[in-house]
Order: structure tokens, then sequence, then C-alpha cells
């Protein structure tokens, strides 16, 4: 398997993080079952593997000796002690983002061949399940299968989708700008990364657009964005929904709805008048999308545009 995509697979925990937010402190410290961690304890033993991966397992392949992973219940343990020292949830969460954030980049800086060379765990040179010789390779593999297992029971416990919500902030500009990208490519428009960077950007850094995007345990699946807008006659405020955009392999999931229920919660709660948009005369999916969703056309009004040309 291709290096980057495994490292991107493993980073995607990082992202994945960002949905327990808002989880509330009796499921954070609830244990998930009959003699079961609870989701802090979780979340706190994958990051002390993190830490054990960046701090003594990369160094010990870099220096050409094999991988060494201490007895695994003394070191679990560990690591739920901590969870229960009294950190706040908020406070764990910003570690562990921190501790997966830095492991990728060791992954990232190390050399391609030291990723892919066979190297012993434990004295085992091959995984005696699969027969598989051990590298960071697979070890990474693993530990992403690891991921799942204990994210698929937290996801369980909250009691909600797999799809998530959440409203964009500056630090997901690097995650966001890639749908924005893709986003315009879909409207015929050369692709610019950095240039949809440096845009998204500055218009949440002036609070000039509200985005949210969708996410599940694999990453971010599509976005909407609303710029605010007024009304002179009723003298209030109203949304442009602008931009709505859904991968083409997340499509048929309901992201679109789920977004445009999001756009709607929020618009009522900041007292607006009313969402607008607009869409092209062709675009049958959207439209009926929308009026799924309770927007009517506008025969009332003829919409105009004025192209400005500099000199």
């Amino acid at each position: 398997m291709v290096r980057e995509t495994v490292i991107e697979s493993f980073h995607e925990y990082s992202k994945w993080l960002c949905l327990l937010d808002d989880m509330e402190e009796q499921t954070w410290t609830m244990p998930i079952g009959p003699n079961k961690w609870s989701c802090r304890e979780i979340i706190s033993h994958i990051m002390n593997w993190d830490n054990h991966l960046a701090s003594n397992v990369i160094p010990s392949v870099k220096q050409g000796e094999g991988m060494h992973f201490p007895e695994f219940d003394p070191f679990n343990e560990m690591a739920a002690e901590y969870a229960r020292s009294g950190i706040s949830k908020n406070e764990l969460l910003q570690e562990a983002r921190e501790t997966r954030n830095r492991l990728i980049q060791e992954l990232t800086e190390l050399p391609a061949e030291l990723f892919y060379q066979s190297v012993p765990s434990n004295g085992a040179t091959h995984c005696p399940h699969t027969g598989t010789p051990y590298s960071l390779l697979y070890t990474i593999q693993e530990f992403t299968y690891h991921d799942h297992h204990h994210q698929a029971q937290i996801e369980k416990i909250m009691g909600k989708k797999p799809i998530y919500i959440k409203q964009a902030d500056v630090e997901k500009i690097e995650e966001l700008s890639h749908l924005f990208d893709l986003y315009r490519q879909f409207y015929g428009q050369t692709s610019d990364q950095n240039g949809a960077k440096a845009f998204l950007k500055e218009r949440l850094e002036k609070d000039e657009s509200v985005i949210f995007f969708a996410v599940d345990r694999q990453g971010s699946l599509g976005f909407v964005q609303l710029y605010p807008s007024f009304s002179s006659i009723s003298m209030q405020r109203t949304w442009i929904l602008n931009d709505l955009y859904v991968l083409s392999e997340a499509r048929n999931r309901g992201v679109g709805s789920l977004l445009l229920d999001k756009a709607r919660e929020f618009a009522a709660q900041t007292g607006a008048k009313d969402i607008s948009l607009s869409t092209a005369q062709n675009n049958g999916p959207a439209k009926r999308l929308y009026k799924k969703h309770g927007y009517k056309e506008d025969t009332y009004f003829s919409h105009y545009e004025l192209a400005l040309e500099y000199k």
C-alpha cells in the first residue's frame, strides 16, 4: 500500500476527535459497557500509544534497531489513570490531537525506505496471525484498525448518526480548502489550492462567512458556506447560501440534507428573516433538494448581475 495513503488514513483520527467536542460530561466519563473503559479512558489509551510510537518506536527504527512495545496491561492502565487524574475533556482532546499530529509529522518526515523496511517487533520478525513481516507500514496499519475499533465503540455510546456537522474555524482551513477547491473545479474553475486556502482564511478571520462541514470517521464529506446580508424592506438580517458541495463518493447519504438543516438552524438562531440561494436552471438534483427543504423559487423578482472590469 502507498505510504501517503496509509499516513493519511492514520491522520483521520485527529480530525475525528472534533466530533467529541460537544460530548456531555456524563457520557464522557461513563463506562461504555460492563467492565469497559469510558470514552475519556479510550482517548487517553490511544494517545498513550501515539506517544510511544513517536517517542520510542520511530527513533528506534531510525537507529536501525527493532521496534519495542511494553507490556500491554500496565501500559494501558497508566493511560486510564491519566484520564481519571482530573484533566478536563477539552484539555485531553486537545492533547490527543496534538499528539497524533506530532506523530503524523514524524511519519511524514521519515525516509520512505525506513517506512517500508522489515524490522523486528519485540524480537519477532513476522506477525503470528497474518505471517506478514513487521515494518512501520504494517504497524501503522494495525494502529489504524485499532483506532477504528475504538471509534466505533464511542460512536455507539454517543447514539448519533455516523455523519456529524461542525462549524469551521481557521484551524480547519487546510481540510476545507481541499473541498472548496473541488467545489470550484465542479463549476469549471482551474484548481487553485493555495488560492482556496487564502480565500477561506480571509472570510473566516474577518467574520465575512460562516461555514459548516460534514464529517464521518474517514474525514470531511462536504460543506455549506453562508454569507451575511440584510433586507432593507424588513430591516432584518438574511443569509446567502452561496456554496453547497458534497464529495461525489459521499452522495446519497443525506449529507446535503444535514448541511441544509444546519444552515436553517443557524439562521434561525441568529434571528434571520430568511436564507436565499441560486442554482443553475439545469441543476435538477439541487433544485429538488432545495424544494424538499422548503425553499421556493422566486418568480416575482428578476435577478441581474453587473460584471465589473478593472484596467
